[in-house]
């Protein structure tokens, strides 16, 4: 006989149960009045002579864990009796008064069925309870590796959640948790009221609410409030006593309705701030709500899911489902949140890789100046006070040597006018090298031309220019341009020397690179010479080298060399 559990408003009574029965058996039986766990039962047996004997009841072992309290009710063959029980329920949600009488043969049966009907949704919760403590597992290492107070809330979260249905594997394993009620009502309920406390704020950091949505922002931190002032009233409430039960039951009751509001409410709020992650965080909370809506009905009615297979006719399912689809768009909203902190660190790198080239290219181009500036001032003050001296230098001696009477004399002093003048011209090529003002392709090419013209024409050789019509005003360093004008100059000189020729070309081409060609018609150059001059073609290839340019020489009915340079 299984009776129809009363309404859950009628648990804070005593319920008393009166039934009778007859053994039609031909020997002796046994039946077994069970009433589930409850605070107390009392059973008396009345006889038809108005006597009334107690029944007291027996511990029966189930199975390692559990141990259930039975009546035995014995009967003769034939026999009939009347009983009258006693019930105070316990005050707990997930228990109701459902009193079944059993006969002795079937009790094991009776149990072993009992607890294969609850095992069968076990393995479900089991497998979800594995994927909570990975979760949970995930976003601690994730809180301490970006140290985020977000991922530390949302660890929270995951964790009351774990506790709260670790509770309800461990009832359903037939342990009896019931055996301390006010920590298994108080307790289990609170687990996800904390859950729910803390996930409001895991929003507010991870969206910045406090930034993009400020009154949004603080109606969450008055609904974690909320959740606070909720479990301390409930435990004021079941400290009490009996009789505030149906008053926590209700409280309990519009408290999910409040979070499902909460959420449905601030869900709206949040597709405007048109932020990726707050999709994933919209869709998670509606499956919480719209799945904890179900098992808030189906909990207080289970006739609605009671002939659908299990797990569907399990309220708690509805409830893991919910949970599961948010953990699922957490996940997806971490994995986006991840894409974006790269691309954000990436984006700083650049951006700091960036401003330090700034900062070295600003320091060159300080370094540069103060260079150029330098240059001119050194170039200035060659020009202007060493240049004078030496001219003056060379004017006084050609004065002296014109007029000096003694032969000696006028050798001495010529030797210090023509030294004096060689050195006005060698200064001259420094200061050109030095001045920043000079420092272009076209200026180099027409300082060569100017210069080797002019000692050619000194030697009385005839000479060629071969230059391209159009030489760009590229920038080109002090360096560069020194070295290749006195490489171009040792050249020239060579040929004046110890060519013996009449005839000299010179061509200047721009092709990808800078090249200067130096053809003369004298006698070439003997190994001999080559042995005798090698200082001076080793220092001219070297002058090239340095520059990353090339230096080649051909000795074949006369000499020619050969220069190319970068031009810049």
């Amino acid at each position: 006989y299984l009776a129809r559990p009363p309404a859950r408003k009628h648990l804070i009574h005593r319920h008393y149960l009166r039934f009778g029965i007859l053994n039609n058996r031909a020997i002796p039986d046994t039946v077994y009045l069970y009433l589930g766990p409850q605070e107390t039962v009392k059973v008396w047996e009345q006889g038809f002579t108005g006597q009334s004997a107690v029944v007291s009841s027996s511990l029966h072992r189930i199975n390692a864990f559990l141990e259930v309290e039975l009546f035995a009710l014995p009967l003769q063959p034939g026999e009939q009796a009347s009983f009258l029980v006693e019930v105070e329920p316990r005050k707990l949600y997930s228990l109701h008064l459902v009193p079944v009488l059993i006969p002795k043969r079937f009790v094991d049966y009776f149990f072993y069925q009992y607890i294969v009907q609850q095992s069968t949704f076990l393995p479900y919760l089991l497998t979800f309870i594995g994927m909570l403590f990975m979760m949970f597992c995930y976003v601690v290492a994730k809180a301490i590796q970006v140290k985020s107070l977000a991922y530390t809330y949302y660890a929270g979260y995951v964790a009351c959640f774990l506790g709260y249905f670790a509770f309800k594997a461990f009832g359903l394993a037939s342990v009896d948790l019931s055996r301390s009620p006010w920590f298994y009502s108080y307790v289990n309920n609170m687990l996800p009221v904390a859950a729910y406390a803390l996930y409001f704020p895991f929003v507010r950091h991870i969206l910045d609410l406090k930034k993009n949505a400020p009154w949004l922002n603080l109606y969450f931190l008055f609904s974690t409030y909320f959740q606070f002032f909720y479990a301390l009233i409930d435990a004021g409430l079941i400290s009490a006593g009996d009789a505030y039960f149906p008053l926590r039951w209700l409280i309990w009751d519009v408290t999910r309705m409040v979070l499902i509001i909460a959420t449905v409410f601030s869900s709206i709020i949040i597709l405007r701030l048109k932020n990726p992650i707050g999709y994933y965080l919209i869709t998670g909370g509606g499956a919480i709500a719209v799945f904890g809506l179900i098992a808030m009905l189906t909990s207080n009615n289970q006739a609605l899911i009671h002939h659908l297979a299990s797990p569907l006719n399990q309220p708690l399912f509805y409830f893991l489902l919910g949970i599961g689809i948010e953990l699922i768009c957490f996940s997806f909203a971490i994995a986006y949140k991840n894409r974006l902190d790269i691309a954000e660190k990436i984006q700083a790198q650049e951006n700091l890789k960036f401003e330090r080239e700034r900062e070295a290219f600003e320091l060159y181009k300080a370094v540069a100046k103060g260079k150029e500036s330098e240059r001119r001032r050194i170039s200035g003050e060659m020009h202007d006070d060493i240049g004078s001296g030496l001219t003056s230098i060379m004017f006084l001696g050609n004065r002296l040597a014109a007029q000096a009477q003694d032969p000696q004399a006028k050798i001495t002093t010529g030797r210090i006018s023509d030294l004096a003048s060689d050195l006005v011209d060698k200064m001259n090529d420094i200061i050109w090298s030095m001045n920043p003002q000079n420092d272009t392709l076209d200026n180099l090419v027409a300082y060569i031309r100017q210069q080797a013209a002019t000692q050619l024409e000194n030697a009385g050789l005839n000479y060629k220019f071969e230059i391209a019509e159009l030489i760009p005003a590229l920038a080109i360093t002090g360096e560069k341009r020194r070295n290749i004008y006195l490489t171009v100059k040792e050249a020239v000189n060579n040929v004046v020397k110890h060519a013996q020729a009449d005839h000299v070309t010179i061509a200047i081409k721009l092709n990808g690179h800078l090249q200067i060609e130096i053809h003369d018609n004298g006698k070439g150059m003997a190994q001999t010479t080559g042995r005798k001059f090698g200082n001076g073609l080793r220092n001219m290839q070297q002058r090239m080298t340095d520059i990353r340019g090339t230096f080649d020489l051909r000795s074949d009915g006369g000499t020619t060399i050969v220069l190319t340079a970068p031009p810049n």
